[in-house]
């Protein structure tokens, strides 16, 4: 049985399922809900009103956090300890070193840091 993430921005809410090892590994990530800054993560930024498959670069999820209303961005920690961002990026929240909004996860680069939680 496959396990799933859902980022569903609407309402500001995560659904993260642990696989049997409790790993925390996420098999598929569906998204849907409010998509004006891209933080669904589809490459671009049209509104979503069914689940989605998010199958960007084939990457695998440990953790999916979604910003919702605030400040409409997600982070997401992959299965190879990589830290990936998305969405609006107006004040720098997605870490990247600047403050252009991104519509695809990009991959946070600190000192080639390998990271284990966020």
């Amino acid at each position: 049985m496959k396990e799933y993430s859902i980022v569903y921005t609407t309402i500001k809410t995560i659904q993260y399922i642990p696989n049997k090892d409790n790993t925390k590994l996420i098999d598929d990530l569906y998204v849907w809900g409010y998509n004006k800054d891209g933080e669904l993560g589809l490459g671009d930024t049209d509104n979503r009103f069914a689940p989605i498959l998010n199958s960007y670069d084939k990457l695998k999820w440990k953790y999916i956090d979604s910003n919702g209303f605030d400040y409409s961005f997600t982070i997401g920690l992959a299965s190879n300890s990589d830290l990936y961002s998305w969405g609006n990026n107006y004040y720098g929240q997605l870490g990247l070193g600047n403050t252009i909004s991104y519509n695809i996860p990009k991959k946070i680069t600190y000192q080639d840091k390998k990271w284990k939680t966020i």
